[in-house]
């Protein structure tokens, strides 16, 4: 097993230090794939990385989690509305129980 299939959320991401673009976008601890990432970054809205070589991106890790507890406070809350029940014309084609 690799160190990237390991890592699936923000816990995974450690406390302070670096993380390089790759790990941070296997985390899945933010909703972005790289180009997105990217984007986001190039326009202000994602903590900016460092180059530490011409092939290595990093994140730093502090910037990272506050980055997520911001958008956790300014996350709109969820409209959800109960599922709509049958009507009698739907639950007639609804396959039946088995």
């Amino acid at each position: 097993m690799n160190r990237r299939s390991r890592m699936t959320n923000a816990t995974n991401i450690p406390a302070q230090g670096w993380i390089r673009e790759g790990d941070l976008l296997a985390t899945k601890a933010i909703p972005y794939r790289r180009t997105k990432l990217r984007e986001e970054v190039a326009a202000g809205r994602f903590p900016k990385p460092r180059t530490f070589g011409p092939r290595m991106v990093a994140y730093d890790c502090t910037q990272i989690h506050d980055w997520i507890r911001e958008q956790s406070k300014t996350a709109p809350v969820a409209d959800i509305k109960p599922p709509k029940s049958r009507t009698s014309a739907q639950a007639a084609h609804a396959p039946a129980a088995a």
